[in-house]
């Protein structure tokens, strides 16, 4: 199967979405949490958070919010300036 050409827009997506997940899994690791212990605070799945971290989904602003609060971060911490 041909790989798929992404768009500049599509490209700036996954890449934002690396980035997000990158910092999630680096705040959750310096609060001391499994992927399992965010992903109950948070009120998702552990495959959710796994997903998440490694840019393969996208989440929602309230998610986002949950997951920082889990992490006793501000949310903007999480995302690329």
């Amino acid at each position: 199967m041909a790989k798929k050409e992404l768009n500049g827009e599509e490209l700036d997506r996954h890449r934002i979405m690396k980035i997000v997940g990158d910092r999630i899994a680096m705040a959750r690791d310096v609060a001391g949490l499994t992927q399992y212990d965010l992903s109950k605070l948070a009120g998702v799945t552990r495959v959710q958070i796994c997903n998440i971290e490694l840019g393969r989904s996208d989440l929602p602003v309230s998610r986002l919010v949950r997951v920082a609060r889990a992490c006793n971060i501000k949310p903007g911490r999480l995302l690329p300036s």
